[in-house]
């Protein structure tokens, strides 16, 4: 049985841990599905056992993206029966070792989103411009969180000159979609 895996990149804080909640908690994505979440970092928001419990899932914490070897992959499969595969990366880690590593054969990637928080997105270009070049390089969606009184347009533009075929969702505060620019 092929396993899609989904991963969620971004810095410490820009929402990825809540985006995983969201996506296994919304009925119109998880139909029952048991989900092996790999997390590589432990931020402020946490998977409790009643989370856990209600989506089916289980987590396993691992100390870096180099950790997650074909053959650490094929003890996970083995250890974890799940359907499915929610990878939460350190957005502190280099995203693209995970994807020269690859995947075992029946673990196939579905899909790559990059949270970022928008109020800090100017500082996190400034200061660390290749990490955020990582996130949004190999991203199919990006999440811009927070970003009620952000120069949207700016955005866009630095986020299109990384990746031009990236899909760019905009959140106000609350978490609700508002993707007028």
């Amino acid at each position: 049985m092929v396993k899609p895996v989904y991963v969620f990149s971004g810095f410490l804080d820009s929402g990825k841990t809540r985006a995983i909640k969201e996506s296994l908690c919304n009925p119109n994505f998880n139909d029952g599905e048991s989900t092996l979440i790999i997390a590589f970092e432990q931020g402020d928001e946490e998977y409790d056992d009643k989370f856990l419990k209600a989506c089916d899932c289980k987590v396993i914490y691992l100390d870096s993206i180099k950790v997650l070897t074909i053959d650490k992959q094929k003890q996970l499969d083995h250890e974890y029966p799940v359907e499915r595969i929610f990878i939460e990366l350190n957005g502190m880690e280099d995203d693209n070792v995970l994807y020269e590593t690859g995947f075992i054969s029946n673990w196939e990637l579905a899909q790559t989103l990059t949270t970022v928080d928008a109020s800090s997105f100017n500082l996190y270009m400034t200061n660390m411009r290749q990490f955020m070049f990582n996130h949004i390089v190999n991203a199919e969606v990006v999440i811009l969180n927070r970003a009620d009184n952000v120069d949207r347009r700016y955005l866009r533009n630095n986020i299109k000159s990384i990746n031009q075929m990236v899909e760019i969702i905009y959140e106000d505060k609350d978490g609700n979609v508002t993707n007028k620019i």
